[in-house]
Order: structure tokens, then sequence, then C-alpha cells
């Protein structure tokens, strides 16, 4: 704590709450970095990527519901925008005390990829892939128990989302 006052108080000539605030949220912001890149890393764990593979179907079927077709720089593509997510999110009655929209909205922005627009793609809409990082933020975020593997967590959330809001 310490460290962080001096570097605030070296900052610049600005009172001292003011630059504390400043280094406060740069740290945090780091932090937030490195917990989602250790999240995307838990992700690719194969048993999470066997519940993905085995509801992928379905899955997209979900996605279709609620994307549509947006016009990209240089072709158009399937993607979602926040007002879908939220509008997707609150008819499956994923919104509760586990789960706001101030949630959503940061598992919406931590999806979205940087690379899309290289591709043409919407900066303010997701693509599947990136649909799919979103909704495991979600279904961990709705079951954040600590003693159940990640894999676990997804497949029961999944399981039940898309039993109750996906026809066969």
């Amino acid at each position: 704590m310490e460290v962080v006052v001096r570097i605030a108080a070296q900052r610049s000539e600005e009172p001292l709450a003011d630059k504390f605030e400043e280094v406060v949220n740069l740290v945090c912001g780091h932090i937030r970095a490195l917990e989602a890149a250790n999240f995307r890393l838990e992700l690719q764990d194969w048993r999470v990527q066997k519940v993905i593979r085995g509801k992928r179907k379905k899955l997209i079927k979900l996605f279709r519901r609620y994307s549509g077709v947006l016009k990209g720089k240089t072709k158009d593509f399937d993607g979602i925008t926040f007002a879908a997510f939220h509008q997707m999110l609150s008819d499956t009655n994923c919104y509760d005390l586990s789960f706001s929209q101030d949630a959503a909205a940061e598992a919406f922005s931590f999806s979205r990829s940087p690379l899309g627009e290289g591709w043409g793609m919407d900066p303010e809409a997701l693509g599947f892939i990136e649909w799919m990082d979103a909704m495991m933020a979600v279904s961990v975020s709705k079951a954040p128990s600590p003693y159940l593997p990640m894999w676990q967590r997804i497949d029961t959330f999944l399981e039940r989302l898309l039993r109750a809001h996906v026809p066969e």
C-alpha cells in the first residue's frame, strides 16, 4: 500500500486522493486483465471443451435466435449486439441477485475481441465464439462455488438453460 501512495504522490500536482484513485484504477485494470487471461486459459481445459462440444448444436440455435446479420466493413456477419445479449439474458431468466445487468455488460465487453474490427466486424457486437466466451462468464458467475470445477459449473448452467429455452 505504501508503494501505491508513493507512486501516486509522484505522478503530478493533483490532490493526493485524486492521484491515489488514478493509481488504484490503473492497478485494478491490470489485475482484471490478468484474471481475464486466466479465465480464458481455464476455458481451454479439455473438460470444458468437451462440455461445449456436447452442447454446440443447441448453443448455435440459441445464438441464432438472438443474433442478426450485421454490417461489417468488408462483409456481413452473424453477430449479437449488447441489446440482443441483454434481451437473451432477460428472456432466459439469467438476471437475479447472483448476476446483474452490470455483470452482463462486463461479460459482454470482456468477450469482445479487438481482432474483430480487423476482420470487418462491428466492435459493438459479438460473433459466435466471442458470445460463447460471454456465456461461459455468465455460467461461472451464476454458479460461483469454489468447490466445483469450472467444467461442472458450466455444464450445470448450460444444461438448465438449454433444456428450458432451446427446443430439441
